[in-house]
């Protein structure tokens, strides 16, 4: 074990990571980490405190890994998606090793003392780390500019670094082997008087507080390693699989999708037509209709393996799991073991049929809403794997399900256990669970009048899932202020994707896929009208009877940029009279709004039409979520 465990000193951890001897796999390369989460590593760096380890892997010849230097995200000139990289990309060592677990460290350290940066401004990683050395308070000690602010505040010349007291943790390129000289001149320059403006010294109290800073950062930086585990070369790439689900189980974050993209990548590598990479296809997925703002390989990819292990849950009989650490378990529900389980011949089969998964997956969202929504829009959006399950296994089992009744069921389902708030206290365990009931029900539709079937449905998701939330609840929770988390999503949910087009201007349309920017929802009654309109007495009854002060679901819908723009410069109502559109020239925009004709008259009465308006359309969407939460025919 000891000659497997060393340490490295930061500068020659720098000359590691840029000439190639450190690489990072390339499912690896986002960097997550924010500017906070940099600064908290350098104040661990300068008061040389432990700052973790790093396992890499010496790299065989046939190691199977696409391995790339440590980058950031970054802009090209013609305005598209690139990345930068640390040091020439095609530079290697002689001996190279693969990190496996640390990348978001190396980063930050390969940013703060290395200068990798992204080269478009403004993009968020593009700027330098300094230490203050002015600062009376640690929090302030290290602070990170932005490359236009580094250039209107000359902070690339050294003299105005000292002069402001701020001096860049980037080492120079001759510095990595020699960093303390580089330090070491920062501390025989800050007492220089040429390197102040008028050459006017800050006062002898102040320099010996910023000479004590830059000194202690300096010793904090030299005495600080990070230890490094190296897994020798004559490990092959599953059981460097094993390792990472190791790490997963002893407390060290590592991505299950990473995992899954490894051991796939490994599996397939000399199959035809080409070996699977599992980033690269989720992102070929959300270029489909319906799976757009669903599938991401940087925002919740593991969602979308969760999906398609679903899948395997729900089929007859599913292809054998893959062995995990060493033996063979059940699948039978979506945690990690369930996801690094699902066999490879599983992921063929559901990646030849893209178009197909992408299907579902839309299907899903109009199948509660009425229409597409993204995934950051959607309560529970876990949930979504069921529906998808089903709509699988029915094709690949044959099972003979009507879409009508999986749809009708699932809504049903869907909408109690989103508006319960069910899945709060975890789903992991009752999405087997629930897949299960649903699948039963289904087949239970057999020798039975659909209206029969219907009642039993609903007897079923009573006990089940419980029973569905009253109409008073809900018009409460839509006259209060927008509740947080999924109960908000839930309810703020038919508004968003109910409406198609722009209730201002209905030639624009306000659909998740169809709309040219993107559509927020915006208030009817603007907070600032109702402060300027209405009297503290009304506001203070209003919000005695619940309501909100105007910050409800019921006073929300979406509009486009510029409707909204007219909207607020107007009385509320006034807007849509001047643009004649009326319950009655446009009656169809109004019902997608939840406005009726009564609901219509309370709004153009602008604040005498209060709060009735919020009522009346509360009604509506209660009406609605009602409906959704039975099964119906």
């Amino acid at each position: 074990m000891a000659d497997l465990v060393t340490s490295v000193r930061i500068p020659d951890l720098i000359s590691k990571l840029k000439y190639g001897e450190f690489l990072v796999p390339q499912f690896q390369r986002e960097f997550v980490w924010s500017i906070a989460d940099v600064i908290a590593l350098l104040n661990s760096i300068i008061d040389a405190r432990p700052i973790g380890m790093l396992t890499v892997w010496e790299q065989p010849d046939d190691s199977g890994l696409e391995l790339e230097h440590i980058s950031v995200a970054d802009t090209n000139s013609s305005g598209d998606e690139d990345v930068t990289f640390f040091g020439d990309p095609k530079a290697r060592a002689t001996k190279t090793f693969a990190v496996l677990d640390g990348r978001q460290r190396l980063t930050a350290i390969s940013m703060a003392f290395g200068g990798l940066r992204a080269l478009n401004g403004k993009r968020k990683h593009s700027g330098k780390f300094f230490l203050n050395v002015t600062a009376s308070d640690q929090v302030d000690r290290i602070i990170f500019k932005k490359s236009a602010e580094i250039e209107r505040e000359n902070l690339g010349s050294l003299a105005t670094c000292i002069s402001s007291g701020l001096f860049p943790f980037e080492f120079d390129d001759a510095a990595y082997e020699n960093m303390d000289r580089q330090w070491m001149d920062y501390v025989k320059s800050i007492v220089q008087p040429k390197f102040y403006k008028n050459s006017i010294l800050p006062s002898e109290e102040e320099l010996d507080r910023r000479s004590n800073a830059l000194d202690n950062a300096f010793n904090g930086i030299i005495s600080t390693t990070l230890a490094v585990y190296s897994v020798p070369k004559q490990y092959d790439l599953g059981t460097i699989c094993e390792i990472f689900e190791t790490l997963n189980t002893t407390g060290t974050r590592v991505s299950t999708v990473d995992l899954i993209h490894s051991w796939l990548y490994a599996e397939t590598q000399s199959e035809s037509p080409k070996p699977i990479h599992l980033r690269e296809w989720i992102k070929e997925l959300g270029a489909y209709e319906g799976a757009q703002g669903w599938a991401d390989p940087k925002e919740r990819p593991e969602l979308i393996a969760q999906f398609v292990t679903a899948t395997h849950v729900a089929e007859r009989s599913p292809s054998t799991p893959r062995m995990v650490g060493g033996k063979v378990v059940a699948i039978s529900s979506l945690k990690s073991g369930d996801l690094l389980a699902t066999p490879k011949e599983h992921w063929r089969d559901v990646i030849d049929k893209t178009e197909e998964f992408a299907r579902y997956i839309g299907d899903f969202q109009r199948s509660v809403a009425e229409g597409f929504f993204p995934m950051s829009d959607c309560p529970y959006p876990i949930s979504a794997a069921i529906y998808i399950a089903l709509r699988w296994t029915n094709r690949v089992d044959a099972r003979g399900w009507s879409v009508e009744a999986i749809d009708c069921l699932y809504r049903a389902f869907f909408w109690r256990n989103a508006l319960l708030g069910r899945y709060d206290q975890g789903f992991l365990t009752k999405i087997s669970v629930d897949l299960k009931m649903l699948i039963e029900l289904l087949e239970s539709n057999s020798g039975k009048s659909f209206g029969e079937w219907i009642q039993a449905c609903n007897s079923s998701l009573d006990e089940h899932v419980g029973a569905i939330v009253e109409e008073q609840t809900l018009l409460a929770q839509l006259l209060d202020a927008k509740p947080a988390g999924a109960l908000g999503k839930a309810l703020s949910l038919p508004v968003l994707v109910g409406a198609r087009r722009d209730l201002l201007d209905p030639t624009k349309s306000v659909s998740f896929e169809k709309a040219s920017e993107a559509i927020d929802l915006h208030h009817i009654y603007p907070s600032a009208w109702i402060r300027d309109n209405v009297s503290e007495a009304d506001i203070k009854l209003w919000n005695q009877q619940g309501l909100g002060r105007g910050n409800c679901i019921a006073n929300l819908t979406p509009m486009t940029r510029k409707s909204n723009l007219i909207w607020r410069a107007k009385v509320p109502g006034k807007a849509l009279t001047d643009a004649h559109v009326t319950p009655t020239s446009h009656s169809e925009v109004f019902a997608q709004h939840f406005i009726d004709e009564p609901a219509y008259d309370c709004l153009v009465k602008s604040g005498a039409g209060l709060p009735e308006f919020w009522r009346l359309r509360a009604g509506n969407i209660a009406k609605w979520l009602g409906r959704q939460m039975l099964a119906s025919s």
